[in-house]
């Protein structure tokens, strides 16, 4: 009896995963995992939270008492004279669960780009400072991304 079940784990363990990498080879599907060598500071301050990684795209997600909120990191590729890398978006009521990896597929993340009449207000430019990466949501804080 415990040989079935276990073939019968295996076989949707199996399937799981064949469909899995069906769905990435035809870029209907990519994943982020969560990077946790990375710190977030909020001025200067380190700040519960996670940060979750893409392949163009990363997510964090500040998890501090009363401010707990998520972003969306969007890198252009190349930093120009100004230290510009690219841009981060708010992710509104949206918070990025705590999980090892997040399906990214269709509408999912919530926080994809639509128009820039959607983010207009909530679009900000993201800058390398030497090991970190930071933005500035709004004037009275700027989060710092980086590496232990």
């Amino acid at each position: 009896m415990k040989t079935k079940v276990l073939i019968v784990v295996a076989l949707v363990v199996l399937s799981i995963l064949g469909a899995g990498a069906f769905l990435r080879s035809y870029n209907a599907v990519s994943y982020f995992s969560r990077n946790r060598h990375c710190t977030i500071q909020v001025n200067g301050t380190p700040v519960d939270g996670d940060v979750l990684e893409g392949s163009l795209t990363t997510i964090v997600t500040r998890r501090d008492a009363g401010k707990a909120h998520s972003y969306r990191l969007f890198f252009e590729g190349d930093t120009d004279s100004t230290g510009g890398t690219g841009f981060v978006i708010d992710c509104h009521t949206w918070l990025a669960p705590r999980v090892p990896f997040l399906l990214e597929a269709g509408n999912y993340p919530p926080c994809n780009i639509l128009s820039d009449d959607v983010y207009k207000d909530r679009r900000w430019p993201l800058f390398r400072r030497g090991k970190f990466i930071e933005f500035t949501p709004s004037a009275q804080s700027t989060i710092k991304i980086g590496s232990e």
